[in-house]
């Protein structure tokens, strides 16, 4: 009795660090109604499996009911979340940990525009259509190709509110300050 629970653990992977984990992600022609929402994988042991889009759970490619019925009976948490919020807001999406976060363009942007600053990168780093498409497919399908002259927009909007911030503490200090540059 103790080797077959043993099997099974390993089998499932519950309990172990040695779960089958995603080695390929392949396209299906199968129903597109239902597999939009989902992605076929091949698992490095082998198996065919379901993963999610929103929630990342992985189901049993055997049936299209199943599948049909997490995405329709909300078993998905993060279509749960969705539908609780109005139709202009369903950014939301499933965090690997569980947690429920909101996708927000304005966020990123604002993030790779401090990346930019931050790492010295041209503005057109994010302007590429294999890295849009990178990111659409393995992290965030909702994301939006940045262009250079937003990054730039954005990248400026940032330098003049530091500027800003640096001009207002300079104001209320009750000291002289001395600035030297070499220039």
């Amino acid at each position: 009795m103790a080797s077959e629970s043993a099997s099974a653990s390993t089998a499932t992977g519950v309990g172990s660090t040695s779960a089958p984990t995603i080695r390929e992600i392949i396209a299906t022609n199968r129903n597109p109604q239902i597999w939009k929402d989902f992605n076929l994988c091949i698992m490095t042991d082998n198996s065919q499996k379901a993963q999610c889009k929103h929630c990342f759970h992985f189901l049993s490619v055997g049936s299209n009911t199943t599948l049909r019925n997490h995405i329709t009976h909300p078993h998905c948490e993060a279509k749960k979340a969705q539908q609780n919020q109005n139709p202009e807001a369903g950014q939301t999406s499933m965090a690997r940990d569980g947690s429920v976060f909101r996708y927000d363009p304005d966020y990123l942007r604002e993030q790779f525009a401090g990346l930019v600053i931050q790492r010295a990168l041209p503005f057109n780093h994010f302007d590429h259509e294999q890295t849009t498409r990178v990111f659409q497919n393995t992290m965030q399908p909702r994301y939006t190709h940045v262009s250079r002259s937003t990054l730039k927009r954005d990248a400026m909007k940032l330098w003049l509110a530091a500027k800003q911030e640096i001009i207002d503490s300079f104001g209320n200090i009750n000291a002289c300050v001395n600035l030297t540059t070499d220039v």
